[in-house]
């Protein structure tokens, strides 16, 4: 009877500790990038790399999370490396993010995001969700308690807040959505080594007196204390083991001379390299165009502008350091992710694309889903061209004479899998093509409606503007690429994007 109570004693703990550990992964806040999951991807991914697999570290904030490919520094240079840059990282994590990796990695060179330099942001109770972010996918060990040892120091936060999601997140019951039970079922191989690619464009100038002698962006970018005192063990460690250490700082409206000369002066008191995007020279060296290469207001890089930057940095770690050659199983698993990067440089091409015909002929490709649905009269400038390049596609519409048509399309490569076009009635479709389930609908007439919509897997996706609504899901990629209205009714020229 004893161990019969014994046995039944432990199935009740083992099951409490697993519904536990379930309610736990259900709680905490998933720190997700735009739509998906990368930020979890990015954290677990690096922990899958084979010991000894990797030559460089990426570390800092998330201008080296977007700004640096490791897989653009491997294709042209054939050097490995992972960035486990996470945003608003201060030195002390990465600190200890560059301890543990060396416990498995022979490093050659680390990179670091030199704005961390500055201390602004080594507050706890002003940045706690940018230290969840980097350390709550950790797994247990010396280095992330030596974080939270650290972090927690004179805090109102404890140990257990970054130990155990449930006490930390036990309010977010009523906030919790669905993805807070699905996120686990996104395919979790985080195939681009750390990096988080952007696509999505947009047009930012620098200011007049950007970089300009004596002229100060702000005055809060300072250098002192744990900032320091984290860089400085890191370039301890680093040449003790003859490591390459790398400052770098990727391009951005807010820097200025001051902060340059602040930065520079540091690098050369502790003889380390420092590469500065935002000086002229090798700004206009890399080509890199603020119109093109950012996705946000002059802060982050696309991935356009993080190539620019990842084959100067590849360069200049080849030029400077005595690289090994690697082969075998550790650069199959690169060459499979850089086919994926590939796709993902030329899925951008499409996305800048504003010219419909060109558009229409980029999107013929067998990976990619595209879905149409018509909003209001696409009539007026619906000329012989665009029908050809429509049929170019198998598609039959025409709109030649028939304003105000509801019109739906879906096609896989050529392969159509539906087209309705209808003056009358409202057109929907809804289904599982390539993987993803679509809904569509198009009332393109003020009696029906007037308006589109494309939902994928029941999220909108559509722009929802007048002409057509085009949405390109790039199948092997992973991820929708491109959302675009083309509007060929009121003005023949309206291109609009959310991407």
């Amino acid at each position: 009877m004893k161990k019969k109570s014994f046995i039944a004693t432990l199935i009740g703990i083992i099951g409490f500790l697993l519904v536990g550990f379930v309610v736990m992964d259900i709680v905490r806040q998933k720190w997700d990038y735009e739509s998906d999951n990368a930020a979890q991807m990015i954290v677990e991914g690096y922990y899958k790399e084979p010991i000894d697999s990797l030559d460089v570290l990426f570390l800092g904030a998330s201008t080296i999370r977007n700004g640096m490919s490791p897989l653009e520094i491997y294709e042209q240079y054939g050097i490995t490396g992972y960035s486990r840059a996470t945003s608003v990282q201060i030195p002390l994590i990465s600190y200890y993010l560059m301890m543990e990796t060396l416990k498995t990695q022979n490093l050659k060179a680390v990179v670091i995001d030199a704005s961390s330099l500055s201390s602004l942001t080594d507050n706890s109770e002003k940045m706690e969700g940018k230290y969840h972010e980097a350390i709550d996918y950790m797994p247990l060990s010396e280095y992330k308690m030596a974080i939270i040892e650290k972090i927690t120091k004179g805090s109102t936060y404890t140990k257990w807040d970054f130990l155990l999601p449930l006490y930390r997140y036990h309010d977010r019951w009523q906030q919790l959505d669905e993805y807070d039970f699905s996120y686990r079922n996104v395919n979790s191989d985080y195939c681009y080594k750390g990096q988080y690619p952007i696509l999505r464009v947009e047009k930012y100038s620098f200011p007049e007196d950007y970089m300009q002698e004596e002229k100060i962006q702000d005055d809060e970018f300072y250098i002192e204390g744990d900032a320091r005192e984290y860089y400085e063990l890191m370039i301890e460690e680093c040449k003790k083991r003859n490591i390459e250490f790398i400052m770098v700082k990727t391009p951005v409206g807010s820097w200025d001379m001051a902060k340059h000369d602040m930065v520079q002066n540091f690098a050369d008191v502790e003889d380390v390299d420092f590469i500065d995007f935002n000086m002229p020279d090798i700004r206009e060296e890399i080509e890199f165009n603020s119109e093109t290469d950012y996705c946000d207001n002059g802060r982050h890089p696309n991935i356009s502008g993080a190539m620019k930057m990842s084959r100067y940095v590849g360069n200049y770690i080849q030029s400077h350091v005595n690289m090994q050659n690697r082969e075998g199983a550790v650069l199959g698993d690169w060459n499979e992710s850089v086919k994926k990067y590939d796709c993902l440089k030329e899925d951008q091409r499409v996305l800048r694309e504003s010219n419909l015909i060109k558009f229409l002929k980029k999107i013929d490709k067998d990976r990619y889903t595209v879905v149409i649905a018509a909003r209001n009269d696409t009539t007026k400038f619906f000329t012989d061209e665009i029908r050809k390049a429509f049929a170019d596609l198998g598609l039959s519409v025409d709109m030649k004479g028939a304003s105000n048509q509801n019109y739906v399309a879906v096609f896989k490569g050529k392969k159509v899998v539906y087209e309705k076009q209808d003056a009358a009635d409202e057109v929907t479709f809804s289904g599982e093509v390539g993987g993803i389930y679509i809904s569509a609908l198009s009332k393109a007439d003020k009696a029906t409606g007037n308006t589109a919509s494309i939902m994928i897997d029941g999220v909108e996706k559509s722009v929802q503007e007048y002409g057509f609504n085009i949405l390109v899901y790039d199948n092997y990629v992973g991820q929708v690429i491109a959302r675009r209205a083309f509007d060929t009714g009121r003005t023949g020229k309206l291109y609009t994007t959310k991407d």
